[in-house]
């Protein structure tokens, strides 16, 4: 019987998961920094990303001279150089890393312990830890899909972790996804018994906190008079079936709408219905990059529960606590797991730090992206340039620090075929000019396997675009449709970018965007 499923032999309802897969069969899954690297590696399928940027910057220029700024992909502390929670960066040196190996149980208590309070109604058993978010989102999509031939329900699709971990173990057919309205949410307003999404999957996930459509999910899309996530979750599982809900928590700390929905209050939405599992990383939530500690918390309704899944998850959790050490210890630092218990530490005994630096960040953060009255600031400086428009021009902006914008015009000429071939054609020229023979036959490899695998003609016009854009300006985004935007054709011409760079470079690289886009479309 199903872990979970075994645990909720006091449900109201009858049946179990629709997966018999348990949910901890292989504790290590959550902690394999190999399979973490091989799905974010397919997340960067594209020339723009996974060849001219992993093989063609040196000293921060191309090898043509050009120098680069990468606009692709930003974390804050690029953002905002010289940034950084101090309280932690003090804590992260600190006893965990010093500890003995077989004393890691003393860890494990103090890790759930603050986890747990962070969480509100999660007891610390139900507290896993992964390598980082994408640890997480991998495990759970190998368990519900890997070998039971489920669904998963995405709306929010545009985030390209996610829809290609599913894709990875279910297949495309696996994933379930909803348009969205013109203010960006999931459109989940004309679903009715007969047509209900939730009804099709026996997992959903979502992003609360959406990137890279910069907006934050209001209330009313938990509970909306039959149409919110949970009202329709409740109608689908009048077979007995429970479904599970993944909230990707990990941009919540870059939201600065006003009163945005917090965990305990979800939780409370929820109304003793719903098996919730909260995603997050410390990576983000304390400006850490590079640091892997992640969380899994299963919030499991308290009248269900009946204390199996106490003692099967707390041994799963020291084995998983114990192989993430493991790692760390062989990479030559642990400072990850100091890290984790330290934040928690940090976020329940001293409400006040870091709140008050990350207050700091969110509004600079926002006066960058929609200036002083929301009418200026990096975002009008984009819309700005002939030919640029948003992707969802209604969208209040509201978190993260991304935008997706769109090529209009007609007679684009990243569509079409030969043009893609000059372009192409342009590359390997700019690959022969890298000095490094090791490297230089590596791009080629990359590349040739590419062509080998994509016909010119699939090749993505937002691809192309990306590729041709950065060769000759130095300026690197990633390609729009990486991000399977719903409701956009497939040949449509669109990029994502930072928008939370100083508004001086942003304007720098605008002006670059702007002269590029004239000589071709004039």
């Amino acid at each position: 019987m199903h872990l979970l499923a075994r645990a909720l032999d006091q449900r109201p309802t009858t049946g179990s998961f629709s997966t018999n897969k348990p949910l901890v069969d292989n504790p290590t899954m959550l902690v394999n920094p190999n399979k973490v690297a091989a799905r974010e590696q397919g997340l960067k399928s594209t020339i723009t990303v996974a060849i001219l940027l992993e093989y063609c910057v040196s000293n921060g220029q191309l090898p043509n001279s050009v120098p680069l700024r990468n606009r692709s992909s930003g974390n804050f502390p690029e953002c905002f150089p010289g940034i950084c929670i101090n309280r932690l960066r003090r804590a992260m040196g600190k006893s965990l890393s010093k500890r003995e190996s077989g004393a890691y149980g003393a860890g494990v208590q103090e890790a759930r312990k603050f986890v747990s309070q962070y969480y509100g109604r999660v007891p610390p058993h139900q507290i896993f830890f992964t390598a980082g978010i994408s640890g997480g989102i991998e495990y759970l999509y190998d368990t519900f899909l890997g070998s039971t031939g489920g669904k998963v329900l995405i709306p929010n699709a545009s985030y390209p972790t996610h829809f290609a971990s599913a894709i990875s173990y279910g297949g495309i057919h696996s994933v379930v996804t909803v348009d969205r309205t013109s203010a960006g949410l999931p459109d989940f307003s004309s679903c009715t018994n007969g047509d209900n999404p939730f009804a099709q999957v026996n997992l959903s996930s979502f992003i609360p906190f959406d990137n890279p459509i910069p907006i934050r999910y209001p209330r009313s899309f938990f509970r909306n008079g039959g149409t919110g996530i949970f009202d329709l979750n409740e109608a689908a599982q009048t077979d007995g079936v429970i479904r599970p809900i993944i909230l990707d928590w990990i941009y919540s700390s870059f939201s600065w709408g006003n009163n945005p929905v917090s965990i305990d209050e979800v939780i409370k939405l929820a109304n003793e219905n719903h098996v919730l599992i909260f995603l997050n990383s410390i990576s983000k939530v304390f400006l850490e990059p590079g640091q892997r500690a992640g969380v899994l918390a299963v919030y499991v309704p308290e009248h269900w529960t009946t204390g199996n899944i106490g003692k099967v998850v707390e041994g799963a959790l020291i084995r998983n606590l114990n192989a993430l050490n493991s790692i760390y210890l062989v990479q030559g630092s642990r400072t990850s797991i100091a890290a984790l218990v330290e934040a928690h530490r940090i976020l329940m005994e001293e409400e006040s730090m870091p709140n008050a630096e990350l207050d700091g960040l969110r509004m600079e953060a926002k006066r960058r992206f929609v200036g002083e009255d929301g009418s200026n600031g990096n975002r009008a400086i984009m819309c700005a340039i002939p030919h640029i428009a948003p992707l969802y021009p209604d969208v209040m902006v509201e978190s993260s620090g991304y935008e997706v914008f769109k090529i209009t015009g007609s007679n684009l000429p990243w569509k079409n075929n030969l043009y893609k071939q000059g372009v192409l054609h342009k590359f390997e020229k700019l690959i022969g000019q890298i000095d490094d023979e090791r490297i230089r036959a590596g791009a080629f490899n990359a590349l040739n396997y590419f062509k080998q695998h994509v016909p010119l003609e699939k090749m993505s016009p937002s691809d192309i675009f990306c590729l041709e854009l950065a060769m000759e300006t130095g300026v690197a985004t990633a390609p729009g449709d990486r991000f399977f935007m719903l409701g956009t054709a497939p040949d449509e011409v669109m990029f994502r970018t930072v928008m939370i760079f100083p508004e001086h470079e942003t304007r720098r690289d605008a002006e670059l965007i702007s002269e590029f886009l004239r000589t071709k479309l004039g």
